[in-house]
């Protein structure tokens, strides 16, 4: 079957060569080189990532950064009201 690849111009230089070196065709050695990694197992994929939290069925809090700066500030002047 014929089709059209893009490639990059040094890995398609790089792979003349190389088919050059081995007494191949560039469509030969790209048709062993893909069969041999389609027949290659599929590596695992990563388990899903699980926050952990603590607390017993409260709801999540989410804040905006501006937000978590608003609050920061105030616990500030609130402590130094307090000194």
């Amino acid at each position: 079957m014929r089709t059209t690849l893009v490639i990059d111009d040094a890995v398609f230089r790089a792979a003349k060569v190389r088919a050059a070196q081995t007494g191949q065709t560039l469509s030969d050695m790209v048709t062993r080189l893909l069969e041999t990694a389609l027949r290659a197992p599929e590596p695992p994929r990563p388990e899903p990532f699980h926050m952990l939290t603590f607390g017993e069925g409260e709801p999540p809090v989410h804040h905006e950064p501006a937000e978590m700066k608003a609050l920061l500030e105030d616990e500030d002047l609130e402590s130094l009201r307090r000194s």
